[in-house]
């Protein structure tokens, strides 16, 4: 804005000088003597021209290249403020949270508060050192320590079982179950209060499908069979197994544990991988 003025005074202070404006019936003089704040008249000599200037730099233009007290909105214009500008209720810098040693009075759900762990230790996690937390309504839940290591809590699994009346969440007491992949992301195949053998049965392998399986009786004939999607190949501790053949685990024992993940193998391909420790789980043909 000022570099515009300048070169416009400039310009009409040489213009004038050259005789490119009519002086009517005033004189050059009577020219120089305009009121060069205001900039009313033509400028005709250099030392008009440097006074104008120097009024110029006198306006305050807001240039906020230099310090200035802002009185209107400031907008268009990305975090503007300091932090120490802006109210507490609106901002946050997780890194400047006060280490709490006690409660606070009255916590809000969704806050995020610092423990000393020391005299306060919301979460109950022992000799672990400072940690945040936050405050879901009921309850202080663990989130990360000072070093950034964050905390898991419980993770309750879907179970299936064959209690038609029990808790799990997919019951079911026939056999064969016909499972879908949604059962079988993130769940737990038991054969608790199987009245006999039983055989689960595989969808089409597909993305997600992480699961186990865990033996649950110890009465005779309570074997667990994990049969596959028609023609599908599953792999046990490595070992690729001919198309149809299923997982068995004949020991009717209870807590024996097999971990089972769906892979992609090819583009939209995916196998169904198993890993036990337990030598009870075998391959059988069906």
């Amino acid at each position: 804005m000022k570099k515009l003025i300048y070169i416009v005074l400039i310009f009409f202070g040489l213009a004038v000088s050259v005789g490119a404006f009519p002086m009517g019936s005033k004189t050059r003089a009577e020219h120089s003597k305009t009121d060069t704040t205001n900039f009313g008249g033509i400028l005709s000599t250099e030392e008009t021209v440097q006074e104008a200037l120097d009024a110029i730099d006198d306006i305050d233009f807001g240039d906020l290249g230099e310090v200035s007290t802002i009185l209107g909105n400031w907008v268009n214009t990305a975090n503007p403020w300091a932090d120490n500008e802006v109210a507490d209720a609106l901002s946050l810098d997780a890194l400047n949270l006060n280490k709490l040693t006690s409660a606070p009075g009255t916590p809000l759900a969704g806050e995020v508060y610092y423990a000393d762990q020391v005299t306060w230790d919301p979460s109950g996690l022992g000799a672990v050192g400072a940690y945040y937390c936050i405050y879901d309504g009921a309850d202080y839940i663990a989130l990360f320590d000072e070093d950034g290591g964050w905390y898991i809590g419980s993770i309750e699994l879907p179970s299936y079982s064959h209690y038609a009346t029990g808790d799990a969440v997919y019951s079911d007491d026939s056999s064969p179950h016909v499972l879908t992949a949604a059962e079988l992301k993130g769940s737990i195949i038991t054969n608790c209060g199987a009245s006999g053998d039983t055989v689960y049965t595989m969808p089409d392998t597909e993305f997600g499908m992480n699961f186990m399986v865990v033996t649950c009786h110890t009465t005779v004939s309570r074997q667990m069979n994990i049969d596959p999607h028609t023609d599908e190949q599953l792999w046990l501790n490595g070992t690729q197994m001919d198309a149809n053949e299923n997982i068995v685990n004949a020991a009717d024992t209870k807590g024996q544990v097999m971990s089972c993940w769906s892979m992609e193998s090819g583009d939209g391909t995916y196998e169904l991988f198993c890993k036990s420790d337990d030598a009870n789980w075998a391959e059988a043909t069906p």
